[in-house]
């Protein structure tokens, strides 16, 4: 929901908004001493520890949690992935790794091992939702490389 800062001031006391307008979700938890920094937009059941820092256009999704004191940068996404296995990229000097479990590749390397790592690991989990994650991933990290390039 779109708020002024006068309505986040009053829903959140011990919170600094520097700005005007914020989209704040019903159910958004939001510490004592957070800096909540205009146009940010924290979903529904976000939580957003103390002290933490979000800066202006950032992006909290749903069921995010920001640890006490986390400095989240203009601009930035958060994405939450709840999963049997650990699941993120990982940047290395020319290129963006995708991590799922205990496998870190490149996007060509995934392309052309995914069937063979999904039979090798845990053929039922990647069918079911491994190979939508690893789609959400490769966006995640396409979108990364392109910013890089800026």
């Amino acid at each position: 929901m779109k708020i002024t800062k006068l309505v986040a001031q009053e829903k959140y006391p011990n919170v600094v908004f520097l700005g005007d307008l914020y989209w704040i979700e019903q159910g958004a938890r939001i510490g004592q001493g957070a800096r909540i920094e205009q146009d940010a937009w924290i979903e529904q059941d976000a939580w957003i520890e103390q002290d933490a820092w979000i800066e202006q256009g950032a992006w909290i999704e749903q069921d995010a949690v920001i640890g006490q004191g986390a400095w989240i940068e203009q601009d930035a996404r958060i994405a939450v992935l709840i999963n049997k296995y650990i699941c993120n990229i990982s940047p290395d000097k020319d290129t963006v790794k995708i991590r799922i479990g205990c496998e870190i590749r490149t996007i060509p390397e995934w392309e052309s091992l995914k069937e063979e790592l999904a039979d090798k690991h845990d053929r039922n989990w990647w069918d079911k939702s491994g190979q939508y994650i690893y789609e959400f991933l490769k966006g995640e990290a396409d979108r990364y490389k392109k910013e890089l390039e800026k």
